[in-house]
């Protein structure tokens, strides 16, 4: 009775595992993988529980609830797509357990013929698995977002060689049994093997998974680190284009000038007169100054220019000497993210404002920056403990705040976020050791 319990144990593991697969490669989580684990065990032990009532409609409609509640507690998904998702796997689990059953039936047993035996339970439960996972994981290729159809034929080609040769050598194993007229060794031995084959479908599809997500990061991660090495590219050469201008309009207003002079020498009212407007109203000569860094300042020009069009009001104050230990690329990819985050909560809130503020605290030996911005509704976070982008196609996007928190990790800072729901601000709030300043500067 205890190896009975066993490996019904196992088989309820290898269908919880299946439907956690399925459902990660559908959908974001909006859970811990730790929280996740618990649900589907706690769940996926009460569909054991139930089995025991023997009643099919009974376990179909737990099954399908189960997986309902799993799928709609842990997965960012709506109703009714978790509904039909639901439906799905009960739907391929029935249809598998008939298949197996009609496949055992070939060697020779009786249709019902499990009912009566342990050992062929357990093959014709296992060869089901084994079809209900190949089947789950050719949908979940076919209906995954952002997957490249191009590639998936032969992707999924190779991923399903593994369970559908397991089926077979399943097969066989059972054929081996009926030849040798199902001596309890035996019937052990086949009840070893295909939990077996099973359990290294399921353990290779767990760490695939876990590599390609890997991947996806890293992948994400590199196209970050570009992103910023392009950026900090850009805006110095945009900094020495404007430089240059300046410099350029400082020229053309001097030899403006001289030619004032000159037309007042030969007596042309009119001329100078001219080119007194045109020095006064058309080539201004002072550039407007927001911090002591060029690359900082002129990216807070263009985010000041930006805001103007969806009326956002934005404040900064940088205090000199608060820049000195970031490079270029870490400046533009800090406060571009940071600026970025803030500029999409307020423009869909009804306040409407930025502040920005870098300063230093001797007392504390620290560099401050804080970013406050208005926010009608909170942040949703997410299973890492960060918040949930709200752009589409979120594997491509939501880098922003690990790209921040990798800038602070580098210099040794703290970062903290919170909501005020009273007053409908996001606070993003970063502190710096001032020693990592003097020890970048030496």
């Amino acid at each position: 009775m205890m190896a009975e319990y066993i490996c019904y144990g196992v088989l309820y593991i290898a269908e919880a595992t299946i439907a956690w697969l399925y459902f990660d490669a559908l959908f974001c989580r909006k859970s811990s993988g730790l929280k996740i684990g618990i649900t589907f065990a706690v769940a996926y032990l009460l569909l054991f529980g139930i089995t025991w009532f023997n009643s099919v409609v009974l376990n179909g409609a737990a099954f399908f609830l189960a997986n309902l509640l799993l799928l709609w507690m842990n997965y960012e998904c709506k109703l009714r797509s978790a509904i039909l998702h639901s439906a799905f796997l009960t739907s391929i689990m029935a249809i598998t357990e008939i298949i197996a059953a009609w496949i055992i039936s070939l060697f020779g047993f009786r249709f019902g013929a499990y009912a009566d035996s342990l050992a062929i339970m357990i093959v014709m439960a296992v060869i089901s698995k084994m079809l209900y996972f190949s089947i789950t994981v050719i949908a979940a290729k076919l209906w995954a977002p952002n997957r490249q159809a191009q590639e998936e034929p032969a992707f999924m080609g190779l991923l399903c060689i593994l369970p559908i040769f397991s089926v077979i050598v399943s097969a066989v194993v059972v054929y081996i049994g009926v030849r040798a007229e199902m001596a309890k060794p035996v019937e052990l031995l086949m009840i070893i093997i295909v939990l077996t084959l099973l359990i290294v479908n399921l353990i290779f599809m767990v760490i695939y998974n876990h590599l390609q997500r890997m991947h996806a990061e890293q992948l994400a991660m590199n196209l970050s680190i570009q992103k910023e090495e392009a950026d900090a590219a850009y805006y110095q050469d945009l900094q020495k284009q404007s430089e240059n201008q300046r410099i350029l309009i400082h020229d053309i207003k001097r030899h403006l000038n001289t030619i004032h002079g000159l037309a007042n020498d030969f007596n042309a009212p009119g001329i100078s007169e001219y080119i007194t407007k045109l020095v006064d109203d058309v080539l201004p000569d002072q550039q407007v100054k927001l911090c002591s860094d060029p690359i900082l300042n002129f990216m807070l020009q263009q985010f000041r220019d930006k805001c103007k069009s969806p009326q956002i009001t934005f404040q900064c104050d940088i205090r000199d000497n608060c820049l000195s230990f970031m490079d270029a690329p870490s400046i533009t990819t800090f406060y571009g993210n940071l600026l970025t985050n803030a500029f999409e909560a307020a423009s869909f809130s009804a306040e409407r404002t930025i502040e920005l503020s870098v300063k230093k605290n001797e007392d504390q030996q620290v560099v401050i920056v804080s970013v406050v911005n208005s926010c009608d509704t909170p942040p949703v976070p997410d299973h890492e403990g960060l918040f949930r982008t709200k752009k589409r196609n979120p594997g491509i996007h939501g880098v922003g705040l690990k790209s921040i928190g990798r800038i602070v990790a580098r210099y040794h800072g703290v970062a903290t976020m919170r909501f005020d729901p009273e007053s409908k601000k996001f606070y993003h709030i970063v502190q710096f050791p001032m020693q990592e300043e003097r020890k970048n500067r030496s």
